[in-house]
Formats: structure tokens, C-alpha cells, sequence
């Protein structure tokens, strides 16, 4: 293709769908991918010639080879775009045909679409919508290039083509998106595993196994309170799972002893509503089976209309039958640990026997460490308050790149490295405790939580994420004993990455945090306070739309008042939407006449003008021929000069001699008029 200006709409095309990848796909894809990009770029102006058929295939084989060698694979999500991105960049050497640009936009849409599958926010959203606009304006290019001739091709398309395109399809696509009826079906990818944890959770704790956790600012769950009093920041905590078996290097989840729950919500007396919290939670998807919910859940509710169903163990899990793929929306009543109990619960021996679990002929360093505390402690409560004195008198340090264990050992931890994140102090706790005679448990969920202001809800990213123990005291039940607390007071002020991001590793200035005035810069509060605006715009985003699922559709069509069933009610409205968008698409098609349509018209205004004349058009007989039977038909009530210019310009408009503007146009009409 000799002229540029479509090869660089192909050329935009590519480089727009494959920039937000940029940060996904390898280092050497995309600086492979860019060097294809330049080439091109370089080729269509003019200065370098474009690669051969057989280097190119060169070319082709090692980008494959190398997303072999990295992913291991080349189907998945993320070794499928890898794949996606250069043989797109390659593909452009190839553009000869009106069909190998079309592949172009195609291979583009796919790396639009792709992105949709990883973010959802309105950002993406918007950059989406921007992307179909450009593929739109880029198909109307393609159009204009094949059927205009040559000395025009270089003009830009127009983009009415492109809308005029886009509206009825996306005016079908918005009725369709609301009724017709939807599946549960997910697209998203499992889990990646290394030695390098993201901040989430699974149903094993192996702190001796992770060398660094990746904290993710990636929102959890947000949470409103309904009734009940905000807790403070230090004492939100927010529980997911419960671990009470362990092997001495890792602490396990096992499913027993499922409790049932009042079917509404129960009622709390007076004098205990200080005690509990009704709050909301949206959780979004992470693809496990668990819930969250502050403190001690104790009754959970799905809204929505969610179909799933959940279970509920004795220790204040709540788990769904089926993972949660997209985002979930329930009601918690919980209850705070902020007082002793009227009535102490009592840990039967079944209980107690299970949470004192320890691996048999369990040999240990911590075992005589457990013996000396337990020597001086007075009673259980105060054998806790030891094991708790001995990580605060001891330099242990907070850090998120503690390093592997080379033995594996949380005694290693607690002996030589005392470097470590909440699960290496959770579970040496835990472990401490057991040894002492103390039932003691792992509970792994997130603590803390931002407040928007301009929402009224709370933030939960998974850089909270958090564990902490629960230890048995005869007479209180389960106690909260969290030793992060004591070793880093401001991880519960700031959250584990932002805590390691001003304080270091250094236990004097995690100790000294809690004395420290807080910063009241301008620009961080208004950073602030953007970021919440931004948050609940996709929060509300998020809930309008994105969350439409087949459980929102039925509890939307739930509230129809009609005596029908269901599926009555979604061929209705489907109907009513299909009605209503062809009466618009009339209207908009006959009050908004196309140029193309309007010389039209006015051709056959002529024909009726030459019938009134005598000269009736014959079937099927184009304006050539017509023009030849006028000038054979010597009639003196036509003027041959002037039909004969009009055909010419009709025949010009018409068949893409000349284009379309508004002053060609002007001047067609001028000349029929005359003839008229």
C-alpha cells in the first residue's frame, strides 16, 4: 500500500491495544514487540525496506520459542496475550489487501478485549470505549480506501461512518445486556505460585517457605456499617479462616463441626448492642470459597438475590459451595471482643484436645523455651502476657523480606533471624502457647481499613491482610493475642506495606510510631481525598454494572410486578427493548438523511421532472443510457446542456469520482434545480 495515512491508523491500532500490556507481558516481549513498531513505523515513511517472508518467519518462531520458554505453555491468559502481542506486530510487514488489514483491527480488538479481563475500573472502562471508537473510525478508513479512487485515498475517514456504525449495535447491545437472560461463567486465570507470596490467602500458613510477600493495593472488600459503633483503626479486625492443625512448620484449615444459623436476623438485647456490629461487605472476587466479616460473625446474609449458599464452622468461618468469581454482596452481624462475657463459654475436652494438637515426638528448641515461661507464669493469662514480653524485650523486627528459613523451622525464626511478617509471629506464637498448655489458634484475614468519607464505608486492600492468634482463657473464652501488635505497634496503624515503606526495618522507629504526631501535608490529603472520590465512583461503577450477574437479573426482575413467570418476563421486556430500538433507528435514519441517500433523492426528482417532460425512465435504464435517450429524443422541453451536466455530477457523487463535501453537494443541488 502505497499511501501511509492507513497503514498509520494500523499502526495506532496496535500500539493502543498493546500499551496497557506493557506491564504484564516480559521485559524482552515488549522491547521485541517495540523494535517491530519502530520498523514499521520507519518502513511506511519511507526509509528502511520492510523484513522478507523468511525472516520474518524467523521472527515468528523465536517469539514463540521464547513465550515457550517463559510461561512454559502457550495457552492461559497471560502466555496467550504474550503471544497476541507480537504476532500482531508482525502481522503489519504483511498488510497488502483490504483483507490483511481487517486481520489488523481484529488482532487489535483482541488486545482491547484482553485487557477487560484483568481490570473492570472505570478507567479501563473508558479506555475501552475509546478503543472501539478508534476500531470503528479505523473499518470506516478500510471502507473509504477500497472504494474511493486513488486521488483521494489519503483523506481521513469521517467518523459519522463510524457512529453511524456503533449506534444501533450498541443499542442492541445495551437491551441484550439487561435482559437477556445471563449465566454464571467466569474467564478469569488461577493463581500464579513462587517463592515471591502476594498478600492473600490460602488454607495452609507456610511462613518458613516465603521469602518476600508482594503487597497489593488492590481493594478486598469494602465494608459499610449499618448499626453499631466504627471500632478504631488498631481494633478492626476482619476474620477469614481459622487454622488449628498443624505440623510444627505449618498450620492447616480442617471443616468441622458446621453450626446452623437463625434464618433472619436475630435480635440483640439492649444492653449488648455496644457489643455488636450489623455491617455490608462487598467482597470482590478472589476466587476461594471463604467469606470475610469484622471480629466474630455470627449470622450472614447474601443480598442481591444470590443463589449460592455458605456454611458456617464452629470457629466463625462462613464458607459458599462455589468460589467467588465475581463480586458478592451480604449482610454480617458480629459480635466485638471488647469485654469479658456474662455467661464464659466452655471448651469441651474434644475441643481443647484439638487445639493443643502438636505433632507426635515433636522436638523443638521452643519446647524448653515454653517450659522456662511456663515455670514463672502464674495462671494462663499471664503465661500469654510472657510469651508476648519475650517478642517485645527480644529486638524481633517487622519486615515484609524476612527471607526463606533454611531449616524450615519457625524455631529458626524465633532463635537466630527474628525477622519476619504477622504469620512468622502468629504461628511461633501459636506454637509457644500449645507447648505451654494453652489451646491456642491461627487466624488469617485482614486488619484495619480506610475510611471514605464521601462513600461512609471502609476500604480493605489485601496489603492488610493480616494474622493474628486466638488463645483459650478459662472464664473469657477466646482471646485475640496478636504479638505484630507488640513488635510493631504502627503495623496496625498503617497497614504492613505502608508501615515498611516509612519505617524500615528498624525496631526503634516501630516502637516510637505510636508517639509520633501524624504528617498533615496538603498535597498527601489531597492525594487523599482523590483517591477516595475515585473509589467511589468505581464503587458505584462496580455495583450498577459490572456486578450484573444472573442473580442481580432475577432479583431486578424479581421486583416486576407481573403474574408470569421468569422467562415470561425476559422475552417481554427483550421484545419491548427490540421494539423500542427499531422505532429510534427509524427516526434517526429518516429525519437524518445521508449524502449519499440525498443525491439519490434528488436524481430521482430529475426522473419525475423528465417524466412531466415526456421522457419516462425505462426499467432498470441507468442515467448513461437515459442521457443518450434524451439527446435522441430531441425534446425541446428538456435542456440537454444542463441534463447532461447533472447526470455527470450524479454519476461522480454516486460512484466515488468525487467526493462527498458539502459544497459538491451544494452545487449538484444548485444544477437540479435548474433543470427542475
Amino acid at each position: 500500500m502505497k499511501h501511509w495515512d492507513l497503514p498509520r491508523w494500523l499502526l495506532f491500532l496496535i500500539c493502543f491495544g498493546a500499551l496497557p500490556h506493557v506491564v504484564r507481558i516480559p521485559i524482552w516481549n515488549s522491547a521485541l514487540s517495540s523494535g517491530f513498531l519502530l520498523w514499521y513505523y520507519l518502513h511506511i515513511l519511507g526509509y528502511v525496506k520492510k523484513p522478507n517472508r523468511a525472516l520474518r518467519a524467523m521472527f515468528a518462531f523465536l517469539c514463540l520459542g521464547g513465550i515457550l520458554l517463559t510461561y512454559r505453555t502457550i495457552l492461559g491468559l497471560d502466555a496467550g496475550l504474550a503471544f497476541i502481542v507480537q504476532i500482531s506486530c508482525l502481522k503489519l510487514f504483511e498488510v497488502e489487501k483490504m483483507r490483511d488489514s481487517i486481520l489488523i483491527v481484529w488482532l487489535s480488538s483482541l488486545l482491547v478485549i484482553a485487557e477487560i479481563l484483568y481490570e473492570q475500573n472505570l478507567l479501563v472502562t473508558a479506555w475501552f470505549i475509546l478503543g472501539l471508537a478508534f476500531i470503528a473510525k479505523v473499518m470506516g478508513k478500510i471502507y473509504q480506501w477500497e472504494r474511493a479512487p486513488a486521488s483521494e485515498k489519503e483523506q481521513p475517514g469521517h467518523w459519522s461512518f463510524s457512529w453511524r456504525v456503533a449506534f444501533p449495535v450498541i443499542s442492541i447491545a445495551l437491551v441484550l445486556f439487561f435482559v437477556f437472560p445471563r449465566v454464571n461463567f467466569s474467564l478469569w486465570s488461577g493463581f500464579s505460585e513462587g517463592t515471591s507470596g502476594q498478600i492473600g490467602f490460602s488454607e495452609e500458613l507456610r511462613p518458613g517457605d516465603i521469602a518476600q510477600i508482594a503487597a497489593s493495593n488492590q481493594v478486598a472488600f469494602r465494608a459499610r456499617i449499618l448499626e453499631g459503633d466504627t471500632p478504631n483503626p488498631s481494633e478492626r479486625y476482619w476474620r477469614g479462616l481459622v487454622l488449628s492443625v498443624t505440623d510444627g512448620r505449618v498450620w492447616m484449615h480442617t471443616r468441622k463441626a458446621v453450626m446452623p444459623q437463625a434464618d433472619r436476623l436475630p435480635a440483640v438485647a439492649e444492653e449488648e448492642k455496644p457489643n455488636y456490629v450489623l455491617h455490608e461487605i462487598t467482597l470482590e472476587p478472589h476466587r476461594r470459597k471463604w467469606l470475610f466479616a469484622m471480629d466474630e460473625p455470627s449470622w450472614v446474609e447474601l443480598r442481591g438475590g444470590f443463589k449460592t449458599k455458605f456454611r458456617r464452622y464452629r470457629a466463625g468461618e462462613y464458607y459458599t459451595n462455589r468460589t467467588v468469581q465475581g463480586r458478592m454482596n451480604y449482610l454480617v452481624l458480629s459480635k466485638l471482643k471488647k469485654k469479658q462475657p456474662a455467661n464464659p463459654p466452655r471448651l469441651s475436652a474434644s475441643q481443647r484436645k484439638r487445639e493443643l494438637q502438636m505433632p507426635r515426638n515433636f522436638e523443638s528448641p521452643l519446647k524448653d523455651l515454653a517450659a522456662e515461661l511456663q515455670l514463672v507464669a502464674k495462671n494462663d493469662e499471664d503465661y500469654v502476657q510472657r510469651v508476648l514480653n519475650y517478642f517485645r524485650d527480644n529486638e524481633f523486627i517487622y519486615t515484609l523480606s524476612p527471607g526463606i528459613l533454611k531449616s524450615g523451622k519457625i524455631s529458626e525464626f524465633v532463635f537466630e533471624t527474628k525477622k519476619g511478617f504477622c504469620e512468622h509471629f502468629a504461628s511461633a506464637t501459636a506454637l509457644i502457647l500449645r507447648l505451654g498448655g494453652v489451646p491456642a489458634r491461627v487466624v488469617v484475614g485482614f486488619h484495619g481499613g480506610k475510611a471514605n468519607p464521601y462513600g461512609n464505608y471502609l476500604i480493605v486492600e489485601y496489603r492488610d491482610a493480616h494474622s493474628w492468634v486466638e488463645a483459650w482463657i478459662k472464664g473469657k473464652g477466646w482471646v485475640r493475642v496478636d504479638p505484630t501488635a507488640i513488635v510493631a505497634p504502627g503495623r496496625l496503624t498503617l497497614g504492613g506495606q505502608d508501615f515498611v515503606d516509612r519505617f524500615g526495618i528498624d525496631p526503634e522507629l516501630a516502637r516510637s510510631l505510636a508517639q509520633m504526631p501524624k504528617e498533615d501535608w496538603t498535597l498527601q490529603r489531597l492525594l487523599t481525598e482523590i483517591i477516595f472520590l475515585w473509589d467511589l465512583a468505581n464503587d458505584s461503577w462496580n455495583n450498577a454494572l459490572i456486578s450484573y450477574d444472573q442473580d442481580m437479573q432475577r432479583a431486578v426482575l424479581s421486583r416486576i410486578s407481573w403474574r408470569y413467570p421468569i422467562w415470561v418476563r425476559l422475552f417481554g421486556l427483550l421484545t419491548a427493548g427490540f421494539v423500542l430500538i427499531g422505532i429510534l433507528l427509524f427516526l434517526y435514519y429518516h429525519f437524518r438523511r445521508q449524502p449519499a441517500d440525498e443525491v439519490s433523492a434528488i436524481y430521482q426528482r430529475i426522473i419525475q421532472s423528465l417524466s412531466r417532460r415526456g421522457l419516462k425512465r425505462n426499467f432498470a435504464e441507468g442515467p448513461v443510457d437515459l442521457m443518450v435517450r434524451a439527446q435522441a429524443s430531441k425534446n425541446g422541453r428538456i435542456s440537454i446542456q444542463h441534463l447532461q451536466a447533472v447526470i455527470d455530477d450524479y454519476i461522480d457523487l454516486r460512484f466515488g469520482k468525487k467526493a462527498l463535501t458539502a459544497e459538491n453537494l451544494r452545487e449538484f443541488r444548485r444544477k437540479a434545480q435548474i433543470l427542475e
